[in-house]
């Protein structure tokens, strides 16, 4: 193997999984080449909310990670921005989730706490205030739980300050997708892209989100339990303003209210394919939940002025990403993963791609979150 300063590395994806390792790559002064279309990145459908709920289970290596995330995912967007020279907006100043009387309270903290408090960090009750109101409710609920520490970021404009960031530094990015990886004669790997160009490289990673299983059939044998789960984000034009990010979440849902935009999601099915009418459905649907979940009327939002974000996600079995070699020869030590982070990427992905490239420098001591390993998946 070349020392790590010499190898050619290939990032396969995109998304904030793979910018996110770009952007640590480059900073240890290696220069990846990057293969994915742009439009075809889930994270750009992202509805960009960190949001743990205060939930704590000490016993989960992806709790942990996620309670870790929430105040280096701030530190990290202000890096990015300083050294990209773009901006990125955000807002970490907490999230609202509402409740419309006891018996409601009681349900969400049955869902998120196991009826109780125990465990949760800095969750607050709140009061309503019809001074802090959003403008188009249509009922008033009883009060809210008060997440402090979560927060929202615009998805868009981290992914392109990391794509600029890479453009600035050397990375070299091609518009393809990968269609095949053949191990090499001289120990390197071979990537055939959409274009038919070939392409030598030392060692690849698989940040591709959901194309990762149609790659990983043509490696492996036996693949790990994962699935492909689908859904939109809604953005809305209003005719009114708001000076500062309002946030709020609802059980799966959530909202984002910064300037005169309302972005709303969570809607989703199983798999990627989904028919026009079917969208349309889903859209609608996801409207009328919006109105359940935050009090609002669906009649009084401007849906003439929807713009609909389709995106696609990995999940594996147990939820938890795919950060690491595949653990068979031949891909040993030259395929890696940094995939599956399903919901979590956003807060996540700087952490992961941190472990990655210790992982790819040898330096498997240094990883903080062993337990998202591959070789989970192939042991008895």
């Amino acid at each position: 193997m070349k020392s790590f300063s010499e190898r050619r590395i290939a990032i396969l994806g995109r998304g904030i999984a793979g910018l996110a390792l770009a952007y640590r790559l480059l900073q240890k002064g290696l220069q990846p080449t990057i293969f994915g279309a742009h439009a075809d990145s889930a994270s750009r459908c992202a509805q960009g909310v960190v949001s743990n709920k205060g939930l704590l289970f000490f016993e989960s290596p992806l709790f942990a990670a996620k309670l870790t995330s929430l105040s280096h995912v701030q530190k990290w967007l202000d890096e990015l921005e300083r050294v990209s020279g773009q901006s990125i907006s955000r807002s970490f100043e907490g999230i609202s989730e509402p409740y419309w009387d006891a018996e409601d309270f009681q349900s969400l903290i049955a869902r998120i706490y196991r009826r109780h408090f125990l465990g949760c960090h800095r969750t607050e009750n709140r009061a309503y205030d019809r001074h802090q109101a959003w403008p188009f409710l249509s009922k008033e609920p009883k009060g809210y739980l008060f997440y402090p520490a979560d927060g929202w970021f615009d998805v868009d404009e981290a992914l392109n300050a990391l794509a600029e960031f890479s453009r600035q530094n050397g990375a070299v990015t091609f518009e393809r997708q990968v269609l095949a990886i053949a191990p090499a004669g001289d120990g390197s790997l071979h990537l055939c892209d959409s274009s038919g160009e070939g392409h030598y490289f030392d060692q690849v990673v698989l940040a591709t989100g959901a194309a990762t299983p149609d790659i990983l059939k043509s490696l492996l044998s036996h693949l790990p339990k994962m699935f492909l789960i689908g859904g939109q984000t809604l953005d809305l034009n209003l005719p009114y303003s708001s000076d500062s990010a309002l946030l709020q979440v609802r059980k799966t849902m959530s909202a984002i209210w910064w300037k005169s935009q309302l972005r709303i999601g969570a809607s989703s099915w199983k798999g990627m394919a989904i028919n026009p009418l079917a969208l349309e459905e889903d859209r609608n649907q996801l409207l009328m939940k919006a109105g359940g979940c935050f009090g609002w009327d669906p009649q009084s939002l401007p849906v003439e002025s929807i713009t609909q974000r389709i995106g696609t996600r990995l999940r594996f079995a147990d939820r938890m990403p795919g950060v690491g070699s595949i653990p068979f020869a031949p891909w040993q030590e030259k395929i890696f993963l940094c995939t599956g982070f399903y919901k979590n990427g956003l807060q996540l992905a700087d952490l992961c791609a941190q472990d990655l490239v210790a992982l790819l420098q040898g330096e498997a001591e240094s990883v903080r979150y062993p337990a998202f390993s591959p070789s989970r998946f192939f042991s008895n």
